[in-house]
């Protein structure tokens, strides 16, 4: 499953634009995601809209390689999260994605060293492969009980995830 069933299109400068710690592009519907995180704060509330347009997802590597991130809320817009998102944010420790996401490419969290707890919506119906790669000491993982979430990290047999579960549609 690839990018273009959510209406990516190839950016030029004048579908780029940035709205304090965000550098965001626009999709052919008019709603805006996040290409690129240039804050440096530590618990990042990711925030709903983007001058004035609705954040729906988050793009290849937007917040790759951050250092100083520690917990990540997502808003219930997103509905899909490019590969290596949050590829060696070393000092992430938690994210929770939101019901309404269902699309999480590959090695979205590989190389996270510290993550220690990730919250996975019962929407979900893509987790892409290598997602946890390279981590290091147990990733608790909360999912709905009978989840695709679920059944998807049961598939990728680590030893390091603990599978937890909880109803996390009100977060």
């Amino acid at each position: 499953m690839g990018q273009e069933k959510f209406g990516l299109i190839k950016y030029d400068k004048k579908y780029i634009a940035e709205d304090g710690d965000y550098l965001y592009g626009l999709n052919e519907d008019g709603t805006a995601r996040i290409l690129k995180y240039l804050g440096n704060g530590a618990a990042i509330e990711v925030p709903e809209r983007l001058d004035g347009h609705k954040v729906t997802g988050l793009n290849f590597a937007a917040f790759a390689g951050n250092t100083t991130i520690r917990s990540v809320k997502l808003p219930k817009t997103i509905r899909y999260i490019g590969k290596a998102a949050f590829w060696e944010c070393n000092n992430l420790y938690s994210i929770t994605i939101p019901e309404g996401v269902t699309h999480i490419d590959k090695e979205v969290f590989s190389m996270c060293k510290e993550l220690s707890w990730v919250y996975l919506p019962e929407s979900l119906e893509y987790l892409g492969g290598k997602a946890f790669l390279g981590n290091r000491g147990v990733i608790t993982v909360v999912v709905p009980e009978g989840s695709y979430a679920e059944a998807r990290c049961r598939k990728f047999g680590l030893k390091t995830l603990k599978i937890i579960y909880a109803d996390i549609t009100n977060t």
